[in-house]
């Protein structure tokens, strides 16, 4: 992903004031969690049914809740879309994982 973010910088067109990660699944607690690994990199974060470890996975209720903390420490506006019924995370779950974000 850094490498990622320094190809972006190189793109005069880009503002790097402006820039928003986001992903679903992994993608989304990833997105969640590199903004806190990277502070001041992102301007805000979009997670989309995000999580590491489906519910079918014994450790889920521990390691998706400390990866979404990692992401609390950019301190940017982040926007968590969730449904009601997902198959892997639970709703509870979901607004577990934000209560930890918080």
């Amino acid at each position: 992903m850094d490498d990622i973010v320094r190809r972006i910088s190189d793109i005069d067109d880009v503002d790097q004031s402006q820039l928003v990660i986001g992903g679903v699944s992994r993608g989304g607690i990833l997105a969640i969690a590199y903004t806190g690994m990277r502070p001041g990199t992102f301007r805000g974060a979009i997670n989309f049914n995000g999580g590491w470890q489906g519910r079918a996975c014994p450790g889920h209720e521990t390691v998706n809740p400390q990866l979404f903390e990692r992401g609390a420490a950019a301190g940017i506006p982040t926007l968590w879309l969730h449904g009601s019924h997902d198959q892997y995370y639970r709703i509870g779950h979901c607004r577990g994982n934000f209560e930890r974000f918080l």
